[in-house]
């Protein structure tokens, strides 16, 4: 059988990280723009420091983070790939995963803020950013795999 799927982050997620870097960008230009009325002075550094954050943010961390994340869901692992300044991979047998929990946002089929949580002994991995329809994808899958080893443990 081999590979039963590899994931990616969700466009709608990546434009969602936009979307509130937007607001609170527009939030601390504001804030900054109320202490300059009030005091009577430009505070130049704050409004620099404020739009150098947000270049560097939405410019160079956003979409690394988005390009480089991948999910593979193999017939005995699952990896995840992902990083900002380098790339992490992390593995999880199957055969360790005692439970699966799916966490779908409100409005997630809008939004692609959705995650699969996979609990092992010991250890859990976070599935992030993903589409519905791959959160319960996921999900279904490890819940297969789960009742068939505790069918087998009965036995």
């Amino acid at each position: 059988m081999g590979e039963i799927g590899e994931y990616k982050p969700s466009d709608n997620a990546r434009v969602m990280c936009y979307m509130l870097l937007a607001v609170i960008f527009a939030v601390l230009v504001s804030l900054i723009t109320v202490v300059a009325l009030i005091t009577r002075k430009i505070p130049l550094f704050h409004t620099l420091l404020a739009v150098s954050l947000f270049t560097m943010t939405a410019g160079g961390i956003v979409p690394r983070i988005f390009k480089y994340h991948s999910v593979t869901v193999g017939e005995k692992e699952v990896v995840r790939t992902g990083g900002i300044f380098n790339t992490r991979t992390s593995y999880m047998p199957l055969d360790a995963v005692r439970s699966v929990t799916m966490v779908v946002t409100p409005f997630g089929d809008r939004t692609g803020i959705n995650f699969v949580v996979l609990n092992a002994m010991g250890s859990r991995m976070v599935l992030p950013f993903l589409t519905k329809s791959d959160c319960l994808r996921i999900a279904a899958h490890m819940d297969i795999i789960i009742k068939k080893r505790a069918r087998n443990d009965e036995t």
